[in-house]
């Protein structure tokens, strides 16, 4: 049984997460979940909605 590791990818305009496994000296990766990423105008500065891609995080919390 191989290892397995996940990784988050935030992008400008979306993000991904990417699952990758670690077996017999090879790595296999697959992006399993993809969302949609912005700005925000917040009194004039754009920002990024942190809470919103706290949502994506695969916890469902």
């Amino acid at each position: 049984m191989g290892q397995y590791f996940l990784a988050v990818d935030i992008g400008a305009s979306s993000g991904r997460h990417i699952l990758g496994k670690a077996e017999d000296g090879k790595i296999a990766l697959e992006e399993i979940y993809r969302f949609p990423n912005g700005m925000k105008n917040l009194d004039g500065t754009l920002c990024w909605d942190v809470e919103e891609l706290w949502g994506h995080d695969g916890t469902g919390a």
